[in-house]
């Protein structure tokens, strides 16, 4: 399988529908469901899965969705059995983006579909090397490492990362703790 890159359509770039007090009770529902966006790098998924079974995060409906190039099958060989309010899904982002308030992902150009649609991203940083596809771009993001819990809170205010950046902002402490090690 190659993947040769991703397409996004114009239709993605409509700004969010505004919500009618009828759908009051799906914003709740939604704002429950996080959209876990799995990448074509088996390792980098399965760091942010085990980040999100390491937080506690129960009160949360977790909607894994692979990337298409990587099958359920090849995570499920990893982690065999997920806890009840983690479940894999399929089909097109269209239909989980409306079901979703939240979304988090380790380097997947879904997270640019998600914010298009009004869904608060994190992005997962994790322990390797990462390239995100987000950088270039103005959206914001909030960044969650190992070492912070997942709470759900967003801040209102985001400091611009420098556009020209072609690589994310390595982890400070790891790499001192590293260089200590040496």
């Amino acid at each position: 399988i190659k993947n040769g890159g991703s397409i996004r359509f114009s239709s993605n770039l409509k700004p969010p529908k505004q919500e009618s007090s009828a759908l009051k009770d799906t914003v709740n529902e939604r704002n429950n469901n996080v959209l876990v966006l799995l990448s074509t790098s088996v390792k980098y998924s399965l760091d942010l899965l085990f980040y999100l079974l390491r937080t506690s995060t129960g009160n949360k409906k977790f909607l894994i969705k692979p990337h298409p190039d990587t099958s359920e099958k090849v995570i499920k060989r990893y982690i065999k059995k997920l806890p009840d309010n983690f479940n894999y899904v399929g089909g097109s982002m269209e239909e989980w983006m409306e079901k979703v308030g939240w979304a988090i992902h380790v380097g997947s150009t879904a997270a640019i579909e998600c914010m298009t649609k009004g869904i608060k991203v994190f992005k997962y940083l994790p322990e390797r090397i990462d390239l995100d596809p987000l950088l270039g771009m103005d959206f914001r993001q909030n960044i969650v490492t190992d070492s912070d819990t997942l709470d759900f809170k967003y801040p209102e205010n985001f400091e611009m990362p420098f556009n020209n950046l072609i690589s994310e902002p390595f982890n400070e402490e790891t790499w001192k703790s590293i260089l200590n090690e040496a």
